[in-house]
């Protein structure tokens, strides 16, 4: 019998659920202009096919949702003093959240110009907080059966040719009534027959509505820009998530993460790789606007490492893709923590003059896994 002014773990879901509602509806996204969102992203697919675009399908970034991170999420557990303090982020494919909550922060803020890449999300965090472990693996088996992958089936062309499932839709309802109504008529619609491309994806899913991360080969074997999700390899870190996220005020808002004004009250702001080879300077630019610490990736095979380490006495010794890998025996991840001076720039252009930043800033550490695997933190502009 429910006693007067307890508060129900199903009143807790109704809160949440209509905070996020009321979120959306602020910013003009309600069921209707999720609907012409998703007319706006078929219509971007036909029309890449028509172009016949390296043979696949080209969606706008800000329209997709990426399945699975480039970034380490590893990397991002070892993100130091946390606990109990507020961080925004960028929503990703829906771990980068989840490392934060896990880590303690009290306060998450996800902005991302994804509408689809937020309902995903609010998704997988609406499961952490209503599955069992062995539920969530279920509903995201995509996330389970490609993280197993070998080197062997993965050179088949049988997996090549195969189409997977954005999540299991026999799993969904079990979550379904713990999103926001603009979230479910989202993840309704593209479930539905005929609108296939927006909810399944092949090996050559690069950039279309769903993009896959997909595992390179070489010499060291296969990469996986999935890499290890920390929190889901045992039950006992995904209940430790769990509770966490319990003790999480979590919001999720469509918007450019490089807008939002003062920073000044977040004690971490975590771009990802947001701005591709210009993420130094856009972290220098967020501390000029009030941040504490910055965090991002970088891969290393267009600007790379190099202008980060330049005052090191050895530039390339954490070079790491797979283009540069030299020793064979080196750790698929190394926790580094060196402190560097940070130079961040753009290259100038007919309408932009070039813009750089120094920094004082580490380099976390390297995941030799990831696509974008140097995890940097830069926290003071040096004049």
């Amino acid at each position: 019998m429910r006693r007067e002014g307890e508060v129900t773990d199903s009143d807790t879901r109704t809160l949440v659920v209509s905070k996020q509602e009321k979120i959306y509806a602020d910013a003009g996204i309600n069921p209707e202009t999720v609907l012409e969102r998703i007319e706006q992203i078929k219509k971007m697919s036909k029309e890449s096919e028509v172009k016949g675009f390296r043979g696949f399908t080209e969606v706008n970034q800000d329209y997709a949702i990426y399945v699975n991170p480039s970034d380490s999420i590893e990397l991002l557990e070892h993100t130091r003093n946390l606990e109990g303090g507020k961080v925004l982020t960028v929503a990703g494919s829906g771990e980068f959240s989840q490392a934060f909550i896990d880590l303690g922060a009290k306060e998450v803020d996800i902005v991302d110009l994804s509408w689809s890449g937020c309902f995903y999300t609010e998704l997988k965090l609406a499961a952490i907080r209503q599955l069992s472990y062995e539920d969530y693996l279920k509903l995201f088996r995509t996330l389970n059966e490609e993280n197993a992958i070998k080197v062997k089936p993965y050179k088949d062309a049988d997996y090549k040719i195969k189409t997977w499932k954005l999540f299991d839709p026999v799993m969904y309802p079990k979550v379904r009534e713990d999103l926001s109504i603009q979230a479910r008529t989202f993840f309704d619609t593209i479930t539905q027959p005929g609108n296939q491309e927006l909810f399944t994806f092949k090996e050559s899913s690069w950039n279309g509505p769903v993009r896959y991360r997909r595992p390179d080969s070489d010499d060291r074997g296969p990469y996986r820009f999935s890499n290890t999700i920390p929190q889901l390899q045992h039950r006992e870190l995904f209940e430790h998530l769990k509770q966490r996220l319990a003790e999480t005020e979590v919001t999720i808002k469509v918007g450019n993460i490089l807008e939002q004004g003062d920073y000044s009250n977040y004690d971490y702001v975590y771009l990802s790789n947001v701005t591709y080879n210009q993420q130094a300077l856009m972290a220098g630019k967020l501390l000029s606007k009030g941040a504490k610490r910055v965090g991002f990736t970088l891969n290393d095979y267009d600007l790379g490492l190099a202008q980060f380490n330049s005052r090191s006495s050895n530039p390339k010794q954490y070079r790491f893709s797979r283009y540069n890998q030299d020793d064979s025996k080196s750790p698929e991840i190394e926790i580094i923590n060196q402190e560097l001076d940070v130079y961040g720039y753009s290259k100038p252009s007919d309408t932009n003059p070039k813009e750089s930043i120094s920094m004082k800033g580490k380099l976390i550490g390297i995941d030799r896994r990831s696509g974008y695997g140097a995890l940097m933190e830069v926290t003071q502009v040096i004049k």
